[in-house]
């Protein structure tokens, strides 16, 4: 029998993510690890994009080509609607949902993120900073 192949990013995190997905389907397959459009291109805002396939789209054109039998995506990137010929099917339970505030010191005055959802929550506690997008993965980020 055909062990299945499945496609990623190939970042830490999708890698983690990967391995969240063996475990709960108790399931082996091999991985393909591609870099989309989203890794290689660092300056586009994150912000205009909306629900796009920035993160998505060389894997989901993989797996409608025949080349991948699926491809592990993170939710918050799915793009809306989900590309014709291809269907969720499965959503991991999710290890932990929390987001980390890394800060030199107070006052807060500059915070660095792409996303929007963190940008409401840190206006909660600090009111009165500012925001500039930041690119990349975890560890570059940090």
């Amino acid at each position: 029998m055909r062990k299945l192949v499945f496609g990623a990013r190939s970042s830490i995190l999708s890698r983690a993510q990967v391995d969240e997905i063996k475990r709960e389907l108790q399931c082996d397959f091999e991985v393909v690890w591609v870099e989309t459009t989203g890794d290689l291109d660092q300056k586009t805002s994150l912000r205009d994009l909306r629900k796009t396939d920035f993160f998505t789209r060389e894997l989901d054109t993989m797996v409608l080509n025949g080349i991948l039998d699926a491809a592990v995506h993170s939710a918050k990137d799915l793009p809306e609607p989900i590309p014709r010929g291809l269907r969720l099917a499965y959503l991991s339970q999710g290890l932990d949902p929390r987001d980390s505030l890394v800060i030199k010191k107070e006052p807060v005055r500059i915070v660095a993120t792409s996303s929007e959802r963190r940008e409401v929550a840190v206006k909660a506690l600090y009111p009165h900073c500012s925001f500039v997008d930041l690119r990349g993965t975890i560890e570059e980020r940090l």
